[in-house]
């Protein structure tokens, strides 16, 4: 018996070496051997052993976020949805348009009526990492969905999609383990493709994971690895004698930017399925098996490349190389600079051109096409093939025959596919600049205002490891960001710039100068100063605000208020203040924001812009919230200053003017009451006590009453003596009990500060650099994250509170200690929760707090002063 029970574990560690590497697993079941050959993983990173996640988030509105995280030194990726989203699931997907999976599939399609079904088993690794209190079951699933999504002869879901929460691996408790989901766990993981004889065919395949949780409940988040979607082939019938080698590869044309290749079939003893292209030693694309031609484009003019061929059926088995052939591609038509190329992309008539004129030293672009935007794309491209990271950058010289939709700009594309995923920062006759991207192959396009702006007028896109950023300038010197996203793209794409008329049938041109596709010039050191000063690290933080980043969204409102302030682009920013005060905001410390740039910057609005603004402040009712404590005073804080700035001005309850403004106070102080007593971490986050200090910045800058000035003055005193005591030697001390909240700890050596500490950085100094701040890298989305999105607008130069000298004291302080030890630990879902935390001072000022605060719904501090 004992030896039964060893052979069985060394079968199962041998089926799990192999899966590691990627190898058919053969698997002994009581009627006959089969193997598991895992097509998925010759088409994607399935271990995400490259350190980034292939998934899009379908709707950054849902709350939902994915970040790669180590398991056991195993990189794996979380899946993650939070109850601030829309109530919705956080759908992650991954589109296959191409490939060995995909393409196996349709040769079984292809097969004859009749001819047995083949069998396919979908199965990941799964750990949950966050327990939701109110996950919603049904929407926590994974799915793989074959389009076109009719049904009809091929099903769209051909392993259902049933909720994974009832697996073992879902509901193991024990940490830091994944454990295998599979067809022993789901029925349906195990499904049958069924040959219909070529009658329909899978355009792509989507593998998604799902993931939910209900309104006002925490976070729920789960971690896969090892993704598999393997046919299941038995080991009597498998197939292990290669093609014969393809011969007489010729070349069979060519042009400045394309190469006809053609070669003599090869034979195989079940059939040649497809044969792989290769480039200089490299595979660059396939063609199915019943093809013996191939034309190469993208390519460079005037430069000399190497091709061969390999054959490949249906198991796997790949043949050796043909002979291989030299080819020099000509002499570029239009006289471009080497390497550039061009070519037109999709539907385009008439035909596009490009031409250089090495006198003034610009190139003329002229393309037709309906769009670049959409699902496919239709422009002339102007080109070089770029690897890894780089930038393009050039200056719109002029545009002519245009209409109002013309493009004309720089882009990276992933490949000369008129559906490929691409980034472009373009200038247009009447809209200005925009940034505009497709994610995914086939995919939907997306837009973001720039500048408005005409030629000649400066775009840039920069390209670092998955992440573009795109910019514009007037001068080429001083850049401003439009966006930063991630986009997973091919480690060779094309850098170039493309012109489309927006206008069938009819050409429109552009020229650009000032061309430059190359390597990304080293950054400035973007440490911050250290030790540095006060005023040192002030300015620092300053000039951090001006040039954040927000990854994937919009820029907060605090980056224009910031350049306005300092002279910078003043008329772009103005014009992205406008649009940012004509769009609602569901969070009321979005409103607070837009009043700092009403009162900071509102003298330089025009009429039209205060109509805006007005109009802004009048679609919300500020009155009493049953909301958190930052959420609270932001209201009332926005509700006062709308009373004192706009007396005529009556909010969704039709009060105004001094009404609006005593009922907002009364309001304000019977929290300041609460914060002067009892402390002002409701609830232990950094965060959400910055965004309260924030409300009370604004108040004790602009408000016209002197008692209600002291009043504030005194609270945010209060509040700065709590952050000198949990600010430890540069680490500031928080519980990490928030799902959502602050996971920063005196053992977390790794964080990084965002703007609710950084601000107690400024002051108190500490022992590391905080060059990351102002970068939005984490995928959680910045609606809900803000990082370094307000703090501009405290440390603005014309702010006249100052943090008391005592608490600065306290706060720079290297002899403090610390203990923190936590029972029942919950997070905000109203649950229990017990934090006893000690910070005191020693022996200079003789001053120690002691907190306890005791969770049930809010929290209720009492705090002990012992001087």
């Amino acid at each position: 018996m004992m030896m039964g029970k060893s052979k069985r574990f060394i079968c199962l560690l041998l089926i799990w070496v192999l899966a590691l590497c990627n190898l058919p697993v053969f698997i002994a079941a009581e009627s006959e051997p089969y193997t598991l050959d895992n097509l998925l993983a010759a088409d994607m990173d399935t271990h995400f052993d490259g350190g980034t996640s292939p998934f899009t988030l379908d709707n950054i509105s849902t709350g939902g976020s994915q970040r790669i995280v180590k398991m056991n030194g195993n990189n794996a990726v979380e899946f993650r949805d939070a109850s601030l989203g829309t109530n919705l699931s956080s759908a992650f997907y991954y589109q296959l348009n191409s490939g060995r999976l995909k393409d196996r599939i349709n040769e079984i399609y292809n097969m004859p009526v009749g001819s047995p079904p083949v069998e396919f088993v979908f199965a990941y690794k799964l750990m949950r990492s966050a327990a939701s209190d109110k996950p919603v079951a049904k929407d926590i699933y994974a799915q793989i969905q074959f389009a076109p999504y009719t049904n009809i002869l091929v099903p769209r879901f051909p392993a259902d999609m049933p909720s994974i929460t009832g697996t073992a691996a879902y509901l193991n408790s024990v940490p830091d383990v994944l454990k295998t989901v599979n067809d022993s766990d789901i029925a349906s993981y195990r499904f049958k493709v069924s040959p219909n004889g070529g009658q329909r065919n899978i355009t792509s395949i989507k593998l998604t994971f799902s993931v939910r949780v209900d309104t006002g409940g925490t976070d729920e988040a789960y971690v896969i690895d090892d993704l598999e979607i393997s046919e299941v082939k038995s080991q009597q019938t498998l197939d292990t004698e290669a093609p014969t080698v393809p011969s007489n590869l010729t070349l069979a044309g060519k042009t400045d930017t394309s190469v006809n290749l053609s070669w003599t079939a090869s034979t195989d003893n079940v059939g040649v399925t497809r044969y792989d292209i290769y480039r200089d030693g490299l595979i660059v694309d396939n063609v199915s098996g019943v093809n013996t031609t191939y034309t190469v484009v993208g390519l460079s003019p005037n430069t000399t490349y190497h091709y061969s061929v390999k054959a490949r059926d249906a198991a796997g088995n790949l043949s050796a190389a043909s002979n291989e052939v030299a080819v020099t591609t000509d002499p570029s038509v239009g006289g471009l600079p080497e390497p550039l190329g061009d070519r037109d992309i999709g539907n385009v008539k008439p035909a596009g051109s490009a031409s250089y004129n090495p006198v003034t030293g610009r190139i003329k672009v002229q393309g037709s096409g309906s769009d670049i935007f959409g699902t496919e794309d239709a422009f002339h491209y102007v080109y070089q093939p770029w690897t890894g990271n780089g930038q393009v950058v050039a200056r719109v010289y002029g545009m002519e025959n245009g209409v109002t939709w013309t493009k004309a700009g720089v882009m990276i594309r992933a490949s000369m596919s008129e559906q490929s995923p691409n980034v472009m920062m373009a200038l247009t006759p009447a809209g200005g600049a925009y940034f505009q991207d497709r994610l995914q192959a086939g995919g939907a396009s997306t837009s973001t205002a720039g500048t408005q702006a005409g030629p000649p007028y400066w775009v840039k896109l920069v390209r670092k490891d998955n992440v573009i950023s795109a910019y514009d300038s007037s001068d080429g010197i001083n850049w401003t960001l439009i966006k930063k996203e991630v986009v997973t793209l091919p480690e060779t794409v094309y850098f170039g710039l493309a012109v489309t008329s927006h206008n069938t049938g009819k050409l429109a041109s552009a020229e650009f100068d000032q061309v430059s596709i190359g390597e990304v010039p080293p950054a400035e050191s973007t440490n911050s100063p250290f030790p540095g000063t006060i005023e040192s690290r002030k300015q620092w933080l300053w000039d951090k605000t001006k040039t954040m980043s927000e990854m994937g969204l919009q820029l907060n409102i605090v980056q224009y208020v910031a350049q306005i302030v300092d002279g910078q682009n003043v008329a772009g920013n103005l014009q992205k203040i406008d649009k940012m005060f004509q769009a609602y905001d569901a969070e009321q410390y979005k409103t607070v924001s837009k009043m700092y740039a009403y009162l900071m910057v509102g003298n330089q609005f025009n009429s039209t812009m205060i109509d805006h603004v007005k109009a802004y402040f009048s679609q919300y009712a500020y009155a009493k919230l049953p909301q958190t404590e930052n959420l609270r005073m932001s209201n009332y804080t926005a509700g006062y200053l709308v009373g004192q700035s706009f007396p005529d001005l009556q909010d969704l309850n039709g009060k105004s003017g001094a009404v609006l403004k005593s009922e907002n106070r009364a309001n304000i102080e019977e929290m300041l009451s609460a914060g002067v007593r009892y402390g002002w971490a409701e609830y232990e986050s950094p965060e959400y006590t910055f965004m309260t200090y924030f409300c009370l910045n604004a108040l004790y800058q602009y408000t016209d009453e002197p008692d209600f000035k002291q009043k504030l003055k005194m609270a945010m005193d209060v509040m700065w003596f709590e952050w000198a005591n949990d600010w430890i030697d540069g680490t500031f001390i928080s519980t990490s009990n928030r799902a959502k909240g602050d996971s920063v700890s005196a053992s977390d050596l790794t964080w990084r500060g965002a703007d609710h500490t950084a601000l107690s950085w400024m002051y108190f100094g500490g022992n590391r650099a905080q060059e990351g701040i102002g970068e939005t890298d984490a995928l959680v989305p910045s609606a809900y994250r803000p990082y370094l999105e307000y703090l501009g607008m405290v440390l603005y130069r014309g702010m006249n509170y100052t943090p008391p000298e005592m608490a600065i004291r306290i706060g720079q302080s290297g002899d403090k200690s610390y203990t923190s030890r936590k029972t029942n630990l919950q997070n905000s879902s109203g649950r229990n929760l017990k934090t006893y935390r000690q910070a005191f001072v020693k022996p200079t000022w003789g001053l120690a707090t002691e907190v306890t605060y005791n969770r049930v719904d809010n929290w209720q501090p009492l705090v002990y002063i012992n001087c």
